[in-house]
């Protein structure tokens, strides 16, 4: 009885093994294949810690890079250094790119010569919320500009920083059809 159960035992094992192999071969790719490029840290020439990426409605690409703003315009690389050196965690864009960094955020814009340069917020913030840490979420929306702390969460309507302090933090932060969660 026992050699019994051990036969069909095989049996269905060897019939799941082969079930299971003919369900991973020969599938299909479905979908659009996702473009993507790998550069390493000697091509960009910068730490090798990076933490978001977005694109501008002109098309060149920005990394939140431990060393500041990493531009990319397809050829070249571009250091924009944020506020004394500070890394930067989180970016977001529109017609402009707003930056979140380490005790500090604001927004790249373009000096007199059109180069852009980081522009910090810091001196808006109302002086009892400005202490704070990393900014892990900026976003974009039609009221304003949200950068998220794990503390704070602050508002930049364009003229005056508005913020908001959790007693249980802020973990995370992300939007969806416009609406910030």
């Amino acid at each position: 009885m026992t050699r019994k159960w051990i036969k069909i035992t095989l049996l269905l094992l060897l019939a799941g093994v082969r079930i299971a192999a003919g369900q991973s071969g020969g599938q299909e790719e479905l979908g659009i294949p996702f473009p993507s490029e790998h550069y390493a840290p000697p091509e960009y020439q910068q730490d090798p810690q990076n933490w978001g990426i977005v694109q501008d409605d002109q098309g060149l690409i920005y990394v939140a890079n431990n060393d500041g703003v990493l531009q990319y315009d397809g050829e070249r690389w571009r250091l924009i250094p944020a506020a004394a050196g500070t890394f930067v965690r989180s970016l977001a864009a529109d017609s402009l790119v707003y930056v979140g960094a380490k005790g500090d955020f604001g927004v790249l814009r373009p000096d007199s010569l059109g180069v852009l340069r980081y522009t910090s917020f810091y001196e808006h913030i109302p002086e009892d919320e400005s202490d704070f840490e990393d900014v892990w979420g900026t976003h974009v929306l039609d009221e304003g500009v949200y950068y998220q702390t794990n503390k704070r969460l602050f508002r930049w309507d364009g003229t005056k920083i508005t913020a908001w302090t959790s007693d249980k933090g802020f973990h995370t932060s992300f939007t969806v059809d416009g609406t910030l969660y």
